[in-house]
């Protein structure tokens, strides 16, 4: 362990990766009429998303901008085998001597490393089905239900650690949805209104931790909520608003 005074109290670092994603989908749509006023609308997709993440390189600095550290990278130590960080030059106290050989920190028979590279895919049926009642030639009833979804990606935000990069899995969400939409007087007035409810599966957000490095994280959730929005036209030049 190094004391306290030998460890340095800024950051000056570099974070390089890049990822590729490969994305296909087939889907389609159709639309039904039940009765002159009811109407019937089904879709379907299917997704398929593969994303690779490489070149995961962060290097950290001196004060005279020589690269001391690779705290991401494909390292992994000799002894243990888990990812660790890699030392370019010795740590050095506030003196100028030595506190920690590269060498030692690196472990024995230590091969320079190179970019850090992962890959995660995922795939998933969506679609929606919504059905719609024409009361009258001015209000419309409705009633739908979807199902999303949002691919899996890699969490490449991380510089502290090769351990923080890893495959964020899929958000999916349900959501339900029941309302209207309507003309009154003479179409002047046109209001709307819906509930809705959504449930999220896994649904993909950031977070960061005490060492200040941002984490996708995939949590569940639930959206309940209520929509009104009105446009009134006052005059064939002014038009009000409200939602």
């Amino acid at each position: 362990l190094l004391a306290a005074d030998a460890l340095p109290t800024g950051i000056t670092a570099t974070n390089h990766s890049q990822q590729d994603r490969e994305s296909w989908a087939i889907y389609g749509e159709g639309h039904y009429e039940l009765t002159d006023t009811v109407n019937l609308t089904v879709g379907l997709r299917y997704s398929d998303d593969t994303i690779e993440f490489s070149e995961g390189i962060t290097s950290y600095y001196d004060d005279l901008g020589n690269p001391r550290m690779l705290s991401v990278s494909n390292f992994r130590h000799p002894v243990t085998g888990a990812y660790a960080p890699y030392f370019l030059a010795d740590v050095l106290n506030p003196d100028g001597s030595i506190a920690a050989p590269a060498a030692a920190l690196n472990g024995p028979g230590a091969v320079a490393p190179s970019g850090l590279k992962s890959d995660g895919s995922s795939d998933a049926v969506s679609g929606r089905i919504i059905l719609d009642w024409n009361v009258t030639d001015s209000t419309m009833l409705y009633g739908s239900f979807s199902h999303g979804y949002r691919a899996g990606t890699m969490n490449g935000l991380a510089y502290a650690s090769a351990n923080q990069i890893y495959f964020v899995d899929p958000e999916e969400v349900d959501a339900y949805e029941i309302g209207f939409k309507s003309r009154l007087f003479d179409d002047r007035l046109q209001l709307n209104g819906a509930l809705f409810y959504y449930d999220y599966q896994g649904q993909q957000g950031q977070v960061v931790d005490s060492t200040a490095t941002a984490n996708l994280i995939s949590l569940d959730g639930e959206i309940r909520g209520l929509e009104l929005d009105a446009k009134y036209a006052a005059t064939d030049k002014l038009v009000l608003s409200a939602a």
